[in-house]
């Protein structure tokens, strides 16, 4: 059986087209995957400490300077914590050093889910 080299060519490129939008597609779904693994880890729920810097009693939010977060390595800074539902912002006051919990909703949303007694 005789194949002419126009079909044997055109056979060829569509099995390396269609291997490459299989390549692609694996490189997609690992990237995808790494995301949610990403995403997951950061819902994952810390203990840290630090001193209030601020109340913000309209927004029930706290200005917190905390230490650093080895398990998001993040460094010693101050932020602006979103406190969960039971927790008021005015049962604080600045300079209150306090530890708590802290979960992180997405990249720049965090949440103070418990502070321990002190």
């Amino acid at each position: 059986m005789f194949v002419p080299f126009k079909d044997l060519a055109l056979a060829s490129c569509t099995v390396l087209l269609w291997a490459a939008a299989l390549t692609a597609q694996a490189e997609e779904h690992k990237m995808m995957h790494k995301q949610v693994a990403s995403a997951q880890s950061m819902a994952e729920v810390v203990s840290t400490s630090g001193v209030v810097k601020g109340v913000l009693a309209e927004t029930n939010q706290l200005k917190v300077q905390h230490q650093r977060i080895p398990e998001w390595d993040m460094r010693q800074m101050q932020m602006k914590f979103n406190l969960a539902p039971g927790l008021q912002a005015t049962d604080f006051q600045e300079g209150q050093e306090i530890r708590f919990r802290l979960q992180q909703q997405n990249m720049m949303t965090f949440t103070i889910t418990d502070v321990a007694d002190q």
